[in-house]
């Protein structure tokens, strides 16, 4: 009981530790975003940049309009959809038999992803200018749109096959298709370093801050990003606590073990010398008669008094090793020697 409060109590606080960092790090990020302009596509922004220093905007937010700067991608199972990224992900479900609750429970498997993208700007609704946006798949934030679900159950397994996966604990059910993506013409905000070079303005993933695509505006962003904070928070909180109250626990255990070898004040009591037994001895009776001899070891005789509950039933060997009576099971305080002449 004493490590598993020991070993959970530095696990708590450890991850609370992990925690806290996140919880930092996402903080940075929100006053990041709160001291970041937001900028439409446009006449104002392309003015704003070229009286920038290097014609660079360190941090800003871009809102416009996605457009492909050539040709879309496409997909046979939507043929309409037009895609700036698109994402094509295959699940297998299964069965998996619990020994333990014996029943079967159903699971499911990524077998493949897939991502493809083209590369897209940021337009105006009401003039000719765009952004053009890099490495969008190393922006976080944005989340796809499903255009495509479908599972497949497989029932026309041969009698082989089924025999080998019910005795190997696991049947395979059906396969899942999910396609999601970025569909052109989505109103996007996305969040860097903007630059301006021959004529072409660019987002970059910025040098330190976080490189952000979103469908929310800045102000969504930021509320989304101020909840996630408050969630890791009282993560950190509640593992900090957890750990501090399992060491203390194990901090008040080892205090309580060592107060009860204490005896008359701060007198310790060493543990008695092993007997000595002669030759032809009966070593199954205690020196001191059977009787008279401790209850524990039923070698020594008895020589400490238990209190609060007043028995004499053990050694002081035996005694300094129980933390209850061995006759009415009652909590010893301390205990007391005594002396015979």
């Amino acid at each position: 009981m004493d490590g598993f409060a020991l070993a959970s109590g530095v696990g708590s606080l450890v991850f609370a530790g992990l925690c806290y960092s996140v919880y930092r790090n996402m903080k940075d990020v929100a006053i990041h975003l709160k001291n970041a302009e937001s900028l439409d596509v446009g006449k104002d922004l392309l003015e704003k940049i070229k009286s920038a220093p290097n014609h660079t905007l360190d941090y800003v937010a871009i809102r416009g309009d996605a457009k492909a700067l050539e040709s879309t991608l496409k997909t046979e199972n939507v043929p309409l959809a037009r895609l700036l990224i698109h994402r094509t992900t295959v699940y297998e479900h299964k069965s998996e038999w619990v020994r333990s609750s014996k029943v079967w429970h159903d699971t499911k498997r990524m077998i493949s992803s897939v991502v493809n993208h083209v590369s897209f700007s940021l337009n105006s609704a009401n003039s000719s200018h765009r952004v053009i946006v890099d490495e969008p798949l190393s922006m976080s934030g944005l989340e796809y749109s499903r255009i495509y679900n479908k599972y497949d159950p497989l029932n026309s397994l041969s009698v082989s096959t089924n025999i080998v996966q019910w005795a190997s604990g696991e049947k395979t059910k059906g396969i899942q298709t999910i396609e999601d993506g970025l569909l052109d013409g989505t109103a996007l905000t996305a969040v860097g370093k903007v630059t301006l070079r021959g004529g072409t303005l660019k987002i970059k993933h910025p040098d330190t801050y976080e490189y952000i695509l979103s469908k929310l505006p800045l102000e969504g962003i930021i509320r989304e990003k101020t909840r996630s904070i408050r969630r890791w928070k009282y993560v950190t909180i509640g593992f900090t606590i957890t750990g501090g109250v399992l060491l203390l626990m194990w901090l008040y255990r080892q205090w309580r073990r060592r107060s009860q070898q204490v005896i008359g004040g701060n007198r310790f009591i060493p543990p008695a010398p092993p007997p000595i037994f002669d030759k032809g001895f009966d070593q199954s009776v205690s020196e001191a008669g059977e009787e008279q001899s401790c209850v524990i070891c039923l070698t020594q005789p008895r020589n400490v008094v238990i209190l609060d509950c007043g028995h004499i039933c053990a050694c002081r060997a035996c005694a300094t090793q129980v933390d209850t009576c061995p006759i009415c099971r009652a909590e010893i305080a301390r205990l007391v020697p005594t002396y015979q002449s």
